[in-house]
């Protein structure tokens, strides 16, 4: 089945001021604002909707492949924000020991049944959670992300990846 992007973000509508209307911005709260776009994440058509994206995903594919050997041997990954699983299938597929898949949203039982339709539950170990409170056994030598979101920052991913080499990457460890 061949899936492509159409480009329409908008879902055919054009974006405009109301007939020369100057609109003001709404008052949002930002953390209800934050709170229903994350949120969106744990939805299936959202998941479907970035890994319909072919340059997106031959991108990261690459990524992967083209850099096994941050990944063979006996290597651990964290993946953070895992969403589906894929970069953390991905990396189990390349040779890592061990995958940790993170992910703070319902997504992550969508996750654990992917990775184990592909038979890679004794490699990769989804917890849901955030990057700032899980615990690890283990420091791990790839963290992996998608961290950039609508407008580059949109999600605040960032900060959670951050954290995560903090608290988990060890000294000689790759992003």
């Amino acid at each position: 089945m061949r899936i492509s992007y159409n480009g329409d973000a908008m879902g055919g509508r054009a974006a405009g001021t109301g007939g020369g209307r100057k609109l003001s911005a709404p008052v949002v709260d930002k953390e209800v604002d934050y709170a229903n776009y994350f949120c969106t994440y744990s939805f299936l058509y959202h998941q479907k909707d970035m890994l319909s994206d072919r340059v997106r995903m031959d991108a990261y594919f690459n990524a992967v492949f083209e850099n096994k050997h941050h990944f063979a041997g006996k290597k651990t990954v964290l993946d953070v924000g895992t969403g589906s699983g894929i970069l953390a299938i991905w990396s189990a597929q390349a040779g890592a020991r061990k995958v940790y898949a993170v992910e703070a949203t319902k997504m992550a039982d969508h996750a654990r049944a992917l990775v184990k339709a592909n038979n890679l539950e004794h490699v990769v170990e989804v917890t849901q959670g955030s990057a700032e409170d899980i615990s690890l056994p283990e420091k791990v030598d790839v963290i992996i992300s998608e961290w950039m979101g609508y407008f580059l920052l949109r999600e605040s991913m960032f900060d959670s990846v951050i954290c995560a080499r903090d608290r988990w990457l060890k000294p000689t460890g790759v992003m």
